[in-house]
């Protein structure tokens, strides 16, 4: 209890600092104050009970921290992309809670902290579509108190970080003030998700090649060839975004490239990375890829875990926390006529893009509800963004409406 204590008041305490700065630089009232600190305090206990789980179950937090706890940084590997970075990232920030006792528990403060910059970001992007008092608790809820996005974003990992990263780098697209804080957001929020997920990486490359043709709406030469052109590196790329994603292509007795055929020869490779990774998630069974399934494969990456597979209390609020992003699609798709006209959201089509081609490739490719929800925490910002907008001018429209 006594750890606990420290180190919620270590937390809470370098967190206002950020809360205060962050109010005053944009302008927020107490109310935003309020706000945050709840959503603050919400992640403090998110935290630690995930600190308590890693104490009775198997998490590759613990190797993170035994390197950090050696002090031994090596540099050739500090800019080696993956988790070579996060262990050597681990180093700084375990000087910095070195002299608490409980150091493995604060270790894990300076990941979350980062975390929660990047839902303070993903708050003041999301207040220029849901800052109306009707939008204002979706608004809150989405950025603060999504139990899953906010649990797996406080860990002694990659998720932390890249979730900040991630949120720079969509800042920098979307809300930045000035070409200077476009370039820094951009190119340090770009940097952080190539060092963290490269193939990640390569996602968003790959949607905003295919989505900013597709956003000015002109079926020009110039932007089918540019269209043709990513559709074509898509498919010269692709052993490289299977290889970063864990997954084989290559035939072995014929040493021949078959996509149909990667799943069964990788399968025991994504076994293994499901036994060292899984949270309390049963396994979603063996499945042979085929281009035919895409769709499956989309929904069900967006959809996992279902009320019926749910064996854990954990899964439970899991499932249904799907359940309201489930609804948010619906949503999207309703209302396309909305989205499609809208042009108040930046690159809309390249984060669509970015949903599509990641839940498409990483439904297939998971095997172990952990691991889903996990990862779906990577793309749900865009669709965060998506929603917010269609809400946005669905609102507008009803309002006008109601006026005339």
């Amino acid at each position: 209890m006594f750890d606990f204590l420290i180190f919620f008041c270590v937390f809470i305490f370098i967190g206002e600092l950020i809360i205060i700065l962050f109010c005053k630089i944009n302008n927020y009232g107490n109310k935003e104050i309020e706000i945050f600190t709840l959503g603050l305090i919400f992640r403090i206990f998110l935290t630690y009970f995930y600190y308590w789980y890693t104490l009775h179950h198997e998490s590759d937090t613990f190797a993170y921290f035994e390197w950090a706890r050696k002090g031994k940084i090596i540099l050739s590997d500090f800019i080696k992309p993956g988790t070579s970075f996060v262990f050597n990232l681990s180093v700084p920030f375990y000087y910095l809670i070195s002299f608490f006792e409980n150091k493995y528990l604060m270790l894990f403060l300076p990941y979350s902290v980062c975390a929660f910059l990047g839902s303070l970001l993903l708050y003041k992007i999301l207040y220029t579509f849901l800052s109306t008092n009707k939008l204002k608790k979706e608004l809150y809820f989405l950025c603060f108190f999504a139990p899953n996005l906010i649990y797996w974003t406080t860990n002694i990992g990659k998720d932390s970080i890249f979730f900040m990263g991630i949120m720079m780098l969509l800042y920098g697209l979307i809300s930045a003030r000035n070409i200077t804080s476009h370039l820094f957001y951009i190119i340090f929020g770009a940097a952080i998700i190539y060092m963290l997920r490269p193939h990640i990486f390569l996602f968003l490359i790959l949607a905003f090649a295919f989505g900013v043709p597709l956003s000015r709406q002109k079926f020009s030469i110039r932007n089918i060839t540019i269209f043709s052109l990513s559709l074509l590196a898509f498919f010269l790329l692709y052993q490289t975004i299977f290889s970063f994603v864990g997954i084989t292509v290559t035939d072995e007795e014929t040493n021949k490239n078959v996509i149909t055929r990667y799943y069964e020869e990788s399968y025991k490779k994504i076994s293994q990375v499901a036994q060292n990774v899984n949270f309390g998630g049963a396994s979603t069974g063996r499945k042979v890829i085929n281009g035919l399934f895409s769709p499956y494969y989309l929904i069900y990456f967006y959809s996992s875990p279902f009320i019926w597979q749910v064996r854990k209390p954990f899964q439970l609020i899991s499932a249904l926390e799907t359940i309201i992003y489930e609804i948010l699609i619906v949503y999207i798709i309703l209302n396309w006529k909305i989205f499609i006209k809208n042009k108040s959201l930046r690159f809309k089509y390249s984060f669509l893009m970015y949903i599509i081609l990641g839940g498409v490739i990483l439904g297939a490719a998971q095997t172990n509800f952990g691991l889903i929800v996990r990862q779906k925490c990577m793309f749900l910002p865009a669709l965060f963004f998506l929603y917010a907008c269609v809400r946005n001018d669905k609102i507008k429209k009803e309002i006008s409406y109601l006026k005339h």
